[in-house]
């Protein structure tokens, strides 16, 4: 701009003269005058040597070396006895390093000091012959004075201080002393005489001494006496290191004992005064990580503290180290453990002590140089320990001995290797059994996923393990040969594998049969048990038949002579019955409702004891629930609207019902609907059988018969039909032409009306069909 710099340079404060310029401005040219350092001349320099360039103190040094003049200092040192003696020079002097010989406040020792250690103070005794000796005296000899006072009878008992010119007044002397011992009563106020030297006696008052101890606070509790007041005898409490445990002790035992700590003439010992309890501190030590144990730890109060607290509240509180230092001036808690940590560099551990946060930055370092694989890359010494050579040329070694091209990549240690072959080839498997297509060139252990079926040492069985390398190893499957005892039966040896060796056979063979009683409706699993010391299997021992085997014998006959087949046979007892709500919504929704009951069939059917539908609106959830109890299962709705669904439960009860819902809701047609087959003597006509549409109202109510009472859905003849020209057989008669007992009648609730599949058996030659009520069998 043309205009003046005027900016202030760093080093003094006159500004720049030049016109405005870009860059720094030039060292100041002006002379000015200043002292030297030891003030004697007055030197004219210019600024620029006198003043500092920038922060190096020795830039600054030499700068400051134009102020000398030369000569002697002279300026008096700390001693304020003796001179500098050197050359005049910058700051303050060193201090006097004279040595003299000194006396100590009392005179009656001295010693070597430097000149002005020590505090001097100035001391005087007039002798016997009336001279006057003085001396200096800069420390303390810790001997008794013992300088008579000027009665000539008593001595000084203060450790060494300056001595008075003549000889102190008695401390005893009557002009001195007014008071009792204790100073609570003046002399004239007891009834005694009055002391004429300081040799007499001084009165007592007789009351509490009541002065402070030396050593504590309390007050002495002894009556008013001479000299010292003695220990405290008052019992305290004294706390042990850690402060959780006290003792009751005297005073003076306690203080003593502090003072003696205080000195550093007595180590911690419980005899002395300072007791440990036997609890040990919990407190982590300065690591954070090791728990001090000592035993009673002076820092154990501080439990609190030190954790920091829990979770994210620990972190945020962890002490500093500034911190740990003031809370423990006198290193309690620091660790003595190494920390053995693994340094950044990789190669070396942590040789400090055990401590928080990161280990410092190894500092070995290797003063040869760093070269790369290739040699294009060189780092000059010192390296730092753990330096990782980063060559940025390709890596130069050949390529790999598949045959492929080598994957492009930077120079590296020869330790690394160079990367895996990527390209896809064929190799074959493990087992050799096949060649598995599309696997990586490098991969040396290859599975066909199949087992490897090699036989193994035993010569029976087959490796049962998926492919794989090496040996197959000894056998340890499950022997499986047949049991020679068992035969024909054929059950497995369940030892593991022994070959060559036979089969042992000593243990009950495990397998499990069925035991089935003579008439085969009884059935019960169980085993075999046949072995050497027990050769009959229990295959050979029937099951005793029960009083239902004789039933079902005495039914069939019974099938049998009446031409009945018990397959055809519907179980009207155990019939499922829907519920009018259920028929409806099945007619409405056939596809989700057959849905429905496939899903509830293979659960009933699976060994599954929970499962979970899917979402599904309110109505269908009703219509699974009511399903659901026909099958004898349990439901709970689970989840929230709208993915909330039905969860099944298994029963010890749950069954698939007879017969479904599907069809019940469309019944598959069968043709003519009949029950047993009546008997009709031949030749003789049997009156018409109403159809269900015309029966009479009366038809409803359940009819007498000689087998129990007819269902209420059979048709009755109509009253008007005309009566048959000859009589009906009865069915006693027909039971005693076949030689069976008939049943008692007896009266029972009629059954549930059902669809009964038609019997096709022949009648009987002679008799006439008659409907016959389904409940013979239970009759």
């Amino acid at each position: 701009c043309g205009d003046a710099c005027s900016r202030r340079r760093i080093t003094c404060e006159h500004p720049c003269p030049l016109p405005c310029h870009p860059g720094p401005c030039p060292p100041c040219l002006l002379t000015i005058t200043q002292q030297c350092h030891c003030g004697a001349q007055t030197l004219s320099l210019r600024c620029s040597n006198v003043t500092a360039s920038g922060q190096d103190p020795s830039k600054q040094r030499s700068a400051l070396a134009p102020l000398s003049c030369g000569k002697t200092c002279g300026r008096s040192l700390s001693c304020g006895k003796h001179f500098c003696k050197v050359p005049c020079h910058p700051g303050p002097c060193s201090e006097c390093e004279i040595i003299d010989t000194v006396k100590c406040y009392c005179g009656k020792e001295q010693q070597e000091m430097k000149c002005g250690d020590g505090e001097a103070k100035a001391c005087a005794v007039r002798q016997e012959n009336g001279l006057v000796m003085k001396w200096d005296g800069h420390f303390d000899c810790h001997r008794v004075c013992d300088r008579s006072f000027d009665c000539g009878q008593h001595q000084c008992k203060k450790t060494c201080h300056p001595p008075s010119l003549d000889p102190a007044p008695c401390p005893r002397s009557p002009s001195l002393v007014t008071t009792c011992p204790c100073a609570a009563m003046s002399l004239s106020a007891l009834s005694v005489p009055p002391r004429t030297t300081c040799t007499d006696p001084i009165p007592t008052c007789g009351l509490i001494c009541s002065k402070p101890q030396q050593l504590c606070d309390h007050l002495c509790e002894r009556k008013c006496h001479e000299g010292p007041c003695g220990r405290c005898r008052v019992t305290v409490e004294e706390k042990c290191r850690c402060g959780r445990i006290g003792r009751q002790r005297k005073c003076w035992e306690v203080e003593e004992a502090r003072q003696r700590l205080a000195d550093g003439t007595q180590e911690f010992d419980e005899d002395e005064g300072v007791f440990t309890c036997d609890k040990k501190c919990t407190v982590p030590r300065n690591c954070g990580k090791h728990i001090c144990g000592r035993i009673c730890c002076p820092l154990a109060a501080l439990a609190g503290v030190l954790d920091g607290g829990k979770g994210k509240k620990k972190q945020r509180e962890i002490p500093s180290a500034q911190d740990l230092a003031e809370l423990d001036p006198e290193g309690w808690h620091i660790c003595d453990l190494v920390c053995n940590k693994r340094l950044s560099c990789g190669n070396h551990n942590c040789a400090e002590n055990d401590h928080r946060g990161p280990c410092p930055p190894c500092l070995q370092s290797s003063f040869e140089e760093l070269t790369c694989a290739c040699g294009r890359t060189t780092i000059m010494p010192p390296v730092p320990c753990g330096t990782i050579m980063k060559c940025p040329y390709p890596c130069a070694r050949p390529p790999p001995p598949c045959g492929h091209p080598k994957s492009p990549h930077n120079c590296h240690e020869d330790e690394d290797g160079c990367p895996p072959c990527p390209f896809l080839t064929t190799k074959t498997c493990s087992c050799g059994k096949s060649e598995v297509r599309n696997v990586r060139c490098s991969q040396d252990r290859i599975s066909c996923g199949m087992p490897c079926g090699k036989l193994l040492d035993c010569g029976f069985h087959s490796c049962d393990k998926l492919c794989h390398t090496g040996e197959c190893g000894s056998c340890t499957q499950v022997c499986g040969k047949s049991r020679k005892l068992c035969l024909p039966l054929n059950h497995p040896c369940t030892q593991t594998c022994h070959a060559p060796s036979a089969c042992p056979e000593t243990e009950p063979c495990k397998a499990i049969i069925t035991l089935k009683c003579a008439c085969g409706r009884l059935q019960q699993p169980a085993t075999c048990g046949i072995s050497t010391t027990s050769p009959t299997s229990r295959a050979n021992q029937p099951l005793p038949c029960l009083q239902d085997c004789l039933v079902a014998k005495r039914n069939e006959r019974l099938a049998s002579a009446l031409g009945i087949s018990p397959d055809r046979r519907s179980p009207v007892g155990n019939e499922a019955k829907y519920s009018e709500s259920l028929q409806t919504f099945f007619k409405a929704n056939s596809a989700f409702a057959a849905m429905v009951e496939k899903n509830l069939n293979e659960f009933i059917t699976s060994s599954k004891r929970m499962v979970v539908l899917a979402p599904m609106p309110p109505p269908r959830r009703k219509f699974v629930r009511e399903l659901a109890e026909v099958y004898r299962l349990d439901t709970e709705e689970v989840d929230q609207e709208p993915r909330r669904s039905v969860q099944l439960l298994r029963r010890i009860d749950s069954r698939i019902p007879n017969p479904l819902l599907s069809a019940a809701v469309r019944p598959v047609p069968t043709g003519k609907q009949s029950g047993l087959v009546a008997l009709k003597r031949t030749g003789v006509n049997t009156p018409p059988i109403a159809s269900t549409s015309n029966a009479t109202p009366s038809s409803s109510v359940p009819v007498k018969m000689a087998w129990g009472t007819r269902p209420a859905n059979v048709a009755q003849p109509s009253p008007s039909s005309t009566p048959a020209p000859s009589t009906s057989i009865t069915l006693a008669a027909s039971f005693a032409a076949m030689n069976v007992t008939p049943p008692v009648s007896r009266a029972r609730t009629p059954p549930v009306t059902s669809q009964v599949p038609t019997i096709d058996s022949a009648p009987i030659a002679g008799f006439a069909p008659e409907e016959v009520p389904e409940s013979w069998e239970e009759d």
